[in-house]
């Protein structure tokens, strides 16, 4: 046990009995499934994954705005002058990701206050207005990248290494909390067989004891039995204090509703437990699939990829 294991102990066994054992249910025995669920609701660790996701999605919204529709529009009088106009222009512009190009269409209208004399000016139309639609495509900059399609790449990128982050630290996560209860398991189920050796060597010792009162033993065979009750007596507490320690252990992996610890009673130590069967793999396979699908692989990838971004706008 490290350092900041033993640490965790030491805090968890000076909390409250009665705020640890608040949500035990005695009698049920505890299944690793209720650990794992435990673990991805109120661990920490996983909150904070969580947070991080949050926040990377949030700002790739955020860079994808940069490419939402945008509507403009304005509208003006002229007056005063020699040539009185009035002038209305309304336009939708779609950024696109393809080239830097943005296509447009738009609409305006200008006229003379006085309609029998032509103004003569630029944003003078017809009675019936102007439609205009395109697109314009960047020919020098801009084109192979921006500065909002930078952006939007690299906050896609990373919010894609947050996600990876949440399921690293889920599979760290799990497989701790599988190695912290499987002790548990195990030192559980080994408190109970130092019980029973004990319990057969203090039955064994009442009856050589009948047997030496009626002079069919001698009281060396009593005296060597003393010798084995000691030994398992100190088996047994070194098998309560393996249990507690795992207890405790596990209490950093199970909450309850509130997200406090539980330090869970000996009575839910399952007292048989199945396996589902794993599929083996060679190790070129495991290898293979560990490097296309481990999460912490795919965040590296991910930062790599943002990181590229980066490196192609300051060209």
């Amino acid at each position: 046990m490290s350092l900041a294991q033993r640490l965790s102990v030491f805090v968890l066994g000076s909390l409250s009995p009665a705020l640890a054992l608040a949500s035990e249910e005695p009698g049920r025995p505890l299944h690793f499934e209720e650990v794992l669920q435990s673990v991805n609701a109120h661990d920490p660790r996983i909150r904070q994954a969580v947070a991080q996701l949050r926040k990377a999605e949030s700002k790739t919204m955020a860079a994808r705005g940069a490419f939402d529709p945008r509507l403009d529009g304005d509208g003006k009088i002229l007056t005063g002058a020699y040539y009185d106009v009035r002038r209305a222009t309304v336009e939708l512009r779609q950024p696109t990701t393809l080239w830097g190009s943005e296509i447009f269409v738009g609409y305006r209208v200008g006229l003379g206050i006085n309609e029998r004399w032509p103004t003569y000016r630029d944003d003078q139309t017809l009675s019936g207005g102007e439609v205009r639609a395109g697109i314009e495509v960047p020919i020098w900059r801009g084109g192979l990248i921006d500065p909002d399609r930078a952006e939007r790449a690299r906050a896609i990128q990373l919010e894609e290494a947050a996600g990876q982050a949440l399921s690293a630290a889920k599979l760290n996560l799990e497989l701790a909390a599988a190695r912290t209860y499987w002790n548990w398991v195990g030192t559980g189920q080994n408190r109970e067989v130092a019980k029973a050796l004990l319990d057969l060597a203090e039955q064994r010792d009442s009856q050589l004891r009948r047997r030496l009162a009626a002079g069919s033993i001698a009281s060396f065979d009593v005296v060597d039995n003393e010798r084995i009750l000691l030994e398992r007596k100190a088996f047994l507490v070194a098998a309560e204090r393996a249990f507690q320690e795992a207890t405790f252990e596990l209490s950093l992996f199970l909450r309850d509703s509130q997200g406090l610890p539980v330090v869970t009673g000996a009575q839910r130590v399952p007292e048989k437990v199945t396996v589902a069967p794993i599929e083996e793999l060679s190790v070129e396979r495991a290898v293979d699939e560990v490097l296309a699908c481990h999460p912490e692989l795919k965040t590296a990838r991910a930062e790599l990829e943002a990181a590229e971004v980066d490196q192609k706008l300051t060209r």
